[in-house]
């Protein structure tokens, strides 16, 4: 499921940090738990589907190439659709801050799926951790 505006401007504003890039690409992610992991918690009824919600912003300004910046998302919201934190009701913005001019060929994209899956790995430890949790 995608942010909406107000669920990105509260992740900017009030989101934790956390970044990660060892390979072509450097994303840095807001994450905050989704308001209705607050309503699950307290015991109401929560007022959407729970699970993860994702915005990803990859800008022109990091790459200039329309598909390479498809392929970011794609390979974004594919990872996170794939990962565990999906279950999670967790807000995250990627926002790709550094990247090589080209992401194409086979190598680019694993090097890009596994920045983002650890991203995500990272941002569910710290909130299980967070909760309480092992």
């Amino acid at each position: 499921m995608r942010l909406a505006s107000p669920e990105v401007k509260r992740l900017l504003a009030h989101g934790q940090r956390a970044s990660l890039g060892d390979g072509p690409v450097t994303f840095l992610a807001r994450s905050l738990p989704s308001p209705e992991a607050a309503d699950a918690d307290s015991g109401a009824a929560p007022s959407f589907a729970r699970g993860a919600k994702l915005a990803v912003a990859a800008p022109k300004k990091r790459l200039k190439c329309a598909v390479d910046r498809n392929l970011v998302k794609r390979i974004s919201r594919e990872a996170l659709r794939q990962h565990e934190v999906r279950v999670e009701a967790l807000d995250v913005l990627l926002v790709l801050t550094e990247s090589t001019p080209r992401l194409r060929g086979r190598q680019a994209r694993e090097s890009l799926r596994a920045a983002v899956d650890g991203l995500l790995t990272r941002l569910h430890t710290r909130e299980l951790r967070k909760r309480g949790h092992k």
